[in-house]
């Protein structure tokens, strides 16, 4: 899943690909890369369970923010296009998959990590 969301965000944004030089983003197939991508959706999936508990929600949220910020070259706009991606691919892989439930999700969470980018 991962590889396929982030094979797509590359399409939409090739220039996004050098935000990850460091996780080995030109052997997409390497450990290093596939570890982010479980790192992601892993991370997608701690914050969906968090939505039960607003506060620490938000403190992981606040520290997401922090930790993209940190990344020079991290755009809030990325966030738009991979929140994108994820409704594609999702989109393919689930049956009666609800695309509004999931942007309002999605988009919430990036609503409180976007303003600590450029």
């Amino acid at each position: 899943m991962a590889s396929a969301v982030f094979n797509n965000l590359f399409e939409k944004a090739p220039q996004a690909k050098a935000l990850f030089k460091r996780v080995n983003v030109d052997n997409m197939d390497s450990p290093e890369f596939r570890s982010h991508g479980v790192r992601v959706i892993n991370g997608l999936d701690n914050l969906i369970n968090m939505a039960f508990d607003p506060a620490t929600l938000q403190e992981q949220l606040v520290h997401l923010g922090a930790q993209h910020a940190a990344r020079d070259g991290v755009k809030a706009s990325y966030f738009d296009v991979i929140g994108e991606s994820f409704i594609e691919i999702l989109g393919q892989a689930i049956p009666c998959f609800d695309r509004d439930a999931w942007s309002r999700c999605f988009n919430g969470f990036t609503a409180q990590i976007k303003p600590s980018l450029t």
